[in-house]
């Protein structure tokens, strides 16, 4: 093996193509393969020495043997530290030691297409060591989009999928997180004892977790926390039109035993939960603590998508010394418990206009079995 990186790109180097140029002629035979380094496979590197820009990362399999089903690990995968409009598109990335794809202040990222944590084949685990992705002080950067080609498959990695610190404006939207490729199997990103999440985001202000765009909503599954969103900082999240603990269709439960929760905020504020399907979680689905001033609007919680099967959760919604909430026009039916509104700082909730234990017309019952 080389011992420090497979491919080092420093200083103000810029316009670069690692891999297929994606122009259809003899792609296929472009990418390259990356693998078996005691260092980082991919470098990216400028801050004090220039702004690397305009780098693609395309077409290749890293951290994988020739077959793209057996691994064969780099120590990091791609590196990005004071990049600027990297894109990095339809890579394997598995079966690495330490992080997939690791950005440190390199804004504008575009990840999309890429499988993270799987083989090529899209079903074989071979996740990498700590997480599918992070990014640290890299806002405005974009992980996925609203059609299959832009999809990242984000599965078996160990300390989770996405994790996002300190970068505001970030949109991740049409993934796939903790299943394989066709979103019906449960695959995790999780270590026994180690709390993860599928999604999480830490003191990042304006994240977009999904969307209203057809294929814009992602399929989170088997995490202690699909979504988790915590710090002051994370102020003004919006999550939105994404399916939590049930696969792609929104008709079976992926694993009620990984799924623990749908979405834990904590700490933070002005959150938006809008439109998902959260359901099949042996915990409860949504868990608010010493948040306040969110909204959580037109879920389904502990059914189906069509609202008339149960998938029922432990719990719908749960507000603990959390302020001035709003629970509007929500479906919570199918679980143990309904609403909880819980200690001192819970004051000035508003819960209206919910379906607490029926189906979504309100015509038959799909009860909560304790309280609604």
């Amino acid at each position: 093996p080389n011992t420090v990186m497979g491919i080092d790109v420093i200083t103000s180097a810029s316009g670069n193509i690692i891999g297929t140029d994606g122009d259809g002629i003899n792609d296929e035979n472009e990418g390259n393969l990356i693998s078996g380094n005691t260092g980082h496979g991919i470098h990216i590197r400028g801050l004090n020495t220039g702004t690397p820009t305009d780098n693609v990362i395309a077409g290749n399999r890293n951290g994988v043997d020739a077959t793209g089903n057996e691994p064969l690990a780099n120590d990091f995968v791609v590196r990005v530290w004071g990049g600027l409009g990297t894109r990095i598109d339809a890579n394997v990335i598995s079966g690495n030691d330490q992080f997939g794809i690791y950005l440190v202040e390199s804004p504008q990222t575009v990840i999309t297409g890429n499988l993270i944590g799987l083989g090529q084949d899209g079903s074989t685990p071979l996740g990498n060591g700590t997480n599918g992705i992070a990014l640290r002080d890299s806002p405005s950067s974009v992980i996925g989009g609203d059609s299959v080609p832009k999809r990242n498959v984000i599965s078996d990695n160990r300390r989770g999928g996405v994790d996002v610190l300190r970068s505001d404006d970030v949109q991740i939207s049409g993934n796939f997180i903790g299943t394989d490729a066709s979103g019906k199997i449960a695959l995790g990103n999780r270590t026994p004892g180690v709390f993860s999440a599928g999604v999480k985001i830490w003191d990042s202000s304006n994240a977009m977790i999904g969307g209203i765009e057809d294929g814009a909503g992602n399929v989170i599954g088997g995490s202690p926390a699909n979504i988790e969103v915590r710090g002051p900082g994370a102020i003004g999240t919006t999550i939105v039109g994404n399916h939590l603990g049930v696969d792609v269709d929104g008709d079976a439960a992926l694993d009620s035993t990984g799924s623990e929760r749908a979405i834990l905020v904590a700490d933070a504020s002005n959150t938006t939960i809008d439109g998902n399907v959260a359901s099949g979680h042996s915990g409860w689905a949504f868990e608010i603590f010493r948040a306040a001033g969110n909204l959580i609007i037109d879920n389904t919680l502990g059914t189906n998508a069509a609202g008339d099967a149960r998938i029922g959760n432990f719990g719908g919604v749960r507000l603990v010394d959390s302020p001035d909430n709003r629970v509007i026009g929500n479906l919570v039916s199918g679980n143990r418990l309904g609403v909880s509104v819980e200690r001192a700082l819970s004051t000035g909730a508003v819960i209206q206009g919910n379906r607490i234990g029926t189906n979504r017309s309100g015509t038959d019952a799909v009860g909560n079995s304790d309280y609604g």
